[in-house]
């Protein structure tokens, strides 16, 4: 009896899988092959002659394969690579390598390493074939960066309609693992010249006491140089980060938001970092607006002989018009831009301009 029972079984289960087929064959074909894979991305090369003390004029090239994998109508897998010739040898980093999981209308999550949603310049504007001008603004300077350009963890992410049109809110929200002292700016750098502006270079800067005047026999006249900060791809202080950007489109074109980010970047979790920014973008079909504002507090914790440190805030904004030549009734100015960038980073003790 238990024998037929089993035969029995078998058989429906083989009628059902057997009945099912065509209909799962018929929905995959309906909704496209699944597994899909793409391999593009970009190179570019750029010739770099600046007056900055140690900066010779030079080549620079870079080669960054872009890897989108679909795995079903609800999973997708993004990477980038970037491979840069940087003093005779090759730099390799990960500039993004995350899943993301279509999880509602309004809402994606996002797992892994990803760009960090803070402002408009680190997720949309930084590749090179985005970016319209040679240079980064100041607050966003490779390697100098005052906020990291990448964080490894947990986001969700979406939009939400707000009435008929264009209309919409939007945001952005993430933990991650937090921060790390960036190997840029922390060696044996150049002496910064007497006015000390450095159009390359914001690592030679040091601060003197509160207002930029070094006072004699007081410690806390001891030179500081400036901290930077870069995500880490593993939590070394069990604490996290917390952040993100939301923003509403009132009009087409137009675009405003607000940025938050805060961790802790020393090994025992007791130095924190803040960072606050707000940005507007304004696209026309002839001209773009794009601004940000940004301010980072950093704190420095105690000197070897006890006495606190003065923590390191920085003030930062830049503003990019852009105006095409379209409008001209000539083919040769049918893809001609104007670009121009205003920015200016105050710490303090001094302050730097482009």
């Amino acid at each position: 009896m238990e024998n037929r029972l089993t035969r029995l079984l078998i058989v429906g289960l083989a009628v059902l899988i057997a009945g099912s087929y065509p209909v799962a064959a018929q929905s995959e074909e309906s909704s496209g092959p699944e597994n899909r894979f793409l391999l593009t991305g970009y190179g570019f090369t750029t010739y770099v002659d600046s007056d900055a003390p140690g900066s010779p004029e030079s080549f620079n090239t870079a080669f960054v394969p872009i890897f989108l994998y679909r795995v079903s109508d609800k999973f997708l897998f993004e990477a980038e690579l970037e491979f840069e010739f940087e003093d005779d040898t090759v730099e390799t980093e990960v500039e993004y390598a995350q899943i993301d999981w279509l999880a509602h209308d309004n809402a994606t999550v996002v797992m892994g390493k990803y760009l960090t949603p803070f402002g408009s310049f680190i997720e949309k504007l930084h590749p090179a074939w985005i970016n319209k001008l040679p240079t980064f603004p100041l607050p966003y300077q490779h390697g100098q960066s005052l906020v990291p350009f990448g964080q490894t963890g947990l986001q969700v992410r979406g939009g939400i309609p707000i009435g008929d049109g264009y209309r919409r809110f939007t945001y952005s929200l993430f933990v991650s693992n937090g921060f790390q002292l960036s190997e840029h700016g922390h060696g044996e750098e150049p002496e910064p010249e007497e006015d000390g502006h450095d159009d390359e270079s914001l690592s030679a800067f040091t601060f003197d006491d509160e207002h930029g005047e070094e006072e004699e026999g007081d410690d806390h006249g001891e030179e500081e140089e400036l901290i930077f900060l870069e995500g880490s791809s593993f939590n070394g202080n069990n604490d996290t980060a917390l952040g993100g950007r939301v923003s509403v489109i009132p009009a087409q074109g137009f675009e405003i938001g607000a940025s938050y980010l805060s961790g802790s970047y020393d090994e025992f979790g007791e130095l924190d970092a803040t960072m606050m920014g707000v940005d507007f973008t304004y696209h026309h079909d002839l001209f773009d607006v794009r601004a940000e504002w940004l301010d980072t507090e950093t704190e420095r914790g105690f000197a070897e002989d006890g006495d606190p440190l003065h923590d390191q805030e920085v003030e930062s904004w830049y503003i990019q018009p852009s105006l095409r030549l379209s409008v001209i009734p000539a083919y040769a100015f049918n893809k001609v831009e104007l670009v121009a960038r205003l920015a200016n980073l105050d710490w303090g003790a001094g302050d730097q301009d482009q």
